[in-house]
């Protein structure tokens, strides 16, 4: 969007075509924001609405924010939808598709994060164990350990 110097959504049509792994990138973290299980986004706010709902029963104020938290999800998921309908079935699809060029730190940091969200849970469930990530069960995670860690 940058690239167009627009900050419409509509400047995301035909995402999918210019660049799949963008398209495929923003579809995933529009799914999880809008709380599709068993994405992050879906956990967050199943287990906020579930302390809240917990609390509703000493203090019934709980269950209209429970209510409110409620509908903020359906707006959410109207918006976040759209934002996938516009990368995927925009009628208003640029005449210029040509391909996105990625810069190097942002390939970097795609790489780095498909290798650690994706590539290590194949490897775990083909060995049949859970593999233990630095700092996992130890308190805070060093992050700069944990993002150096390219093994």
């Amino acid at each position: 969007m940058r690239h167009l110097d627009s900050e419409d959504i509509s400047a995301l049509a035909g995402l999918n075509q210019r660049s799949p792994l963008l398209a495929t990138t923003m579809t995933l973290a529009m799914v999880s924001l809008a709380g599709i299980p068993p994405l992050a986004g879906f956990f967050g706010k199943f287990l906020l609405l579930k302390a809240v709902l917990e609390q509703g029963a000493t203090n019934p104020g709980y269950y209209c924010l429970a209510f409110t938290a409620l509908v903020g999800v359906v707006i959410s998921l109207y918006y976040y939808f759209g934002v996938i309908r516009a990368i995927y079935w925009s009628k208003d699809a640029p005449a210029d598709l040509s391909p996105i060029t990625l810069s190097g730190p942002a390939k970097v940091a795609i790489a780095i994060l498909h290798r650690r969200h994706v590539l290590d849970r194949v490897v775990s469930e083909r060995d049949g164990q859970p593999r233990k990530r630095s700092g996992e069960g130890t308190g805070p995670v060093n992050l700069d350990r944990t993002m150096l860690q390219l093994k």
